[in-house]
């Protein structure tokens, strides 16, 4: 274990540690002799199991380390620049945002390594994507208010205007009664934004759940794979154990049925007593 590169995949230490159990045994088989012999091979296996332990936490901890570098370098690059520009944050709208996110995911994948890489990612993604769809929501209330706000004073201006109340002209009523009516659209959009708004946080927590449950599936489905790698290395061994006793028993039967031949092959007494 101590020769392999880390971080690997939990299915790798798996393979790695059971193929390390099997050739220690086979060699311990090969050389160990006497009553001990039994208890040696056991508390070996022991042994074993606790460096893999050790192993995997070291194994974690450094693909945890090098999973959340690698995600804070990817947001600088492909998240930050548009966070920090709210206008083009605005103008690209959800699509946008989610474009870039695919993105970030895409090469988080490709350079990722090790068994944090899905939980770092879950953790990441809890945080960041609200924080960027606050920030997005923040971005385009503040220019529809902005939009709302000069569109507001214009119209007051015009109608405290003594040219709207002595117009002798219908088009220039109409074209403030226009824009009367544009503020009270603009209000009426200000409204569905914010229903969208409210609409986008129960995606984003239906997103995060969704994360969560494949995190779940894929952690369940690891751990039943390391257990069955874990109990096929020790049948395994235990196997090789007894197939060892089975050629020492084979062994001492055959070296019992010679010493027999050999007893009987000798010549016997008259069974006569000397007095």
């Amino acid at each position: 274990l101590d020769g392999a590169a880390m971080p690997v995949p939990e299915h790798d230490v798996a393979d790695l540690h059971a193929s390390s159990l099997m050739s220690a045994f086979s060699k311990f088989d090969s050389r160990a002799v006497g009553d001990s012999t039994k208890g040696l091979r056991e508390k070996l296996g022991v042994d074993c199991h606790t460096m893999y332990d050790a192993w995997c936490e070291k194994n974690a901890a450094l693909s945890t380390s090098i999973c959340t570098e690698l995600l804070e370098s990817i947001d600088r690059e492909v998240l930050m620049p548009l966070e920090e520009d709210p206008a083009k944050l605005v103008d690209g709208g959800t699509t946008q945002l989610e474009l870039h996110w695919t993105e970030l995911v895409r090469r988080y994948k490709l350079g990722a390594k090790g068994p944090s890489i899905d939980s770092v990612l879950s953790d990441y993604t809890s945080l960041r994507w609200k924080q960027l769809t606050m920030k997005f929501e923040a971005a385009v209330t503040s220019a529809k208010e902005a939009e709302l706000a000069e569109l507001e004073k214009k119209a007051t201006a015009a109608m405290a205007s003594k040219r709207y109340a002595e117009a002798e002209s219908e088009a220039q009523k109409k074209t403030v009664e226009a824009q009367v009516d544009e503020l009270n659209a603009l209000r009426v959009e200000r409204a569905k934004l914010q229903a969208e708004s409210k609409a986008q946080q129960t995606r984003m927590s239906q997103f995060e759940e969704d994360m969560k449950a494949k995190q779940k599936q894929r952690s369940d489905a690891q751990s039943e794979l390391e257990e069955a790698h874990e109990h096929e290395s020790l049948m395994q061994g235990q196997l090789e154990g007894k197939d060892k006793e089975m050629e020492a028993l084979k062994k001492a039967n055959i070296e019992m049925e010679a010493r027999i031949k050999m007893l009987e092959s000798q010549p016997k007494g008259c069974g006569c007593v000397v007095a």
